[in-house]
C-alpha cells in the first residue's frame, strides 16, 4: 500500500503555512489556489452575477441591449485582454487569505501573457504615455531604472475580483520588480471597495470622453505611482 506522510511547511515564526501529502516514491501534491475554466463560462457567471447577460466576451445591459459606458471607457484607454473563449482562466478557490494571494499571483501572469497586441491600442489608450512619463520622471530623479512596463487587466479574472484595472510594473537596474496596480472609475464608488494601490478617476460628461480629459488626469496618476514605487523600493 502507497501511503502518504504530511508534510507541514512553517514561516520563521513556526506558523503553519500549507499541508500537503508527500508519497513514499518522493512526489509532492501542491497546493490548490485557483479552479480552472472556459473563459466563456467564466464570463458568463460573472455577468449573470451582475444581473447582465453576456455577448461575445461583453457584458451586456439586458435592458438597454448595450455594453455599459463605463466598461467602454476602460478599454479604451486601457486596453482589454485578448482571451479566446475556450481559455483556461484561472479563479480563486476562496477567499482565504494564504490561498487568495496565491491564486492573486496565478491571476496576474494570465493577465500578462494575454495582453492586446499593439494595432488593437487607439489613440486614446494611455499605456505609452503612462510609460514615458514615468521614465521621464524616474530619470529627474536619477534612479537608476530598467524597464517600466504599463499592463491592463480590463477583462481578466484580477479585474473582476479582485478590482484591479491594471498595473505598472518598474524593474532597477538589479531586476528586482515592484508593481503598482490601479483602478479605472467613471463614476460613483464607494473608498472601501477600491482594492488596487491607485485609484485613477474619470468623470464621464453627457458627450463621452477625450483624450484631453485623459491626459489631464495621467499626471497626478504617474506621481502617486511613483510615490508608492519609491515606499516600497525604499528609496
Amino acid at each position: 500500500m502507497n501511503l502518504e506522510m504530511p508534510n507541514v511547511s512553517e514561516s520563521r515564526g513556526g506558523e503553519k503555512r500549507f499541508v500537503f501529502f508527500e508519497k513514499r516514491g518522493g512526489k509532492k501534491e501542491e497546493p490548490v489556489f485557483s479552479k480552472f475554466m472556459p473563459y466563456a463560462e467564466y464570463i458568463q457567471g460573472e455577468a449573470k452575477r451582475r444581473g447582465l447577460f453576456e455577448k461575445m466576451g461583453q457584458m451586456i445591459d439586458p435592458h438597454t441591449r448595450k455594453v455599459d459606458r463605463g466598461q467602454i471607457c476602460e478599454e479604451a484607454i486601457l486596453g482589454r485582454c485578448v482571451i479566446d473563449r475556450n481559455e483556461r482562466t484561472p479563479v480563486p478557490i476562496d477567499r482565504s487569505i494564504r490561498t487568495y494571494e496565491k491564486a492573486k499571483n496565478q491571476m496576474f501572469d494570465f493577465a500578462r501573457e494575454h495582453q492586446p497586441v499593439e494595432q488593437e491600442k487607439n489613440e486614446q489608450n494611455i499605456s505609452k504615455e503612462v510609460e514615458l512619463i514615468i521614465k521621464s520622471k524616474l530619470k529627474d530623479k536619477n534612479l537608476n531604472i530598467a524597464d517600466v512596463r504599463f499592463y491592463t487587466a480590463v477583462g481578466t479574472p484580477l479585474d473582476y475580483q479582485c478590482g484591479i484595472d491594471g498595473w505598472v510594473e518598474i524593474t532597477d537596474a538589479h531586476n528586482k520588480k515592484e508593481i503598482v496596480t490601479f483602478d479605472l472609475k467613471t463614476g460613483a464608488y464607494a473608498n472601501g471597495s477600491i482594492q488596487a494601490d491607485i485609484l485613477l478617476k474619470l468623470d464621464l460628461k453627457e458627450d463621452g470622453f477625450t483624450a484631453k480629459e485623459t491626459i489631464n488626469e495621467l499626471f497626478d496618476f504617474t506621481n502617486k505611482v511613483l510615490e508608492v514605487y519609491q515606499e516600497r523600493a525604499e528609496l
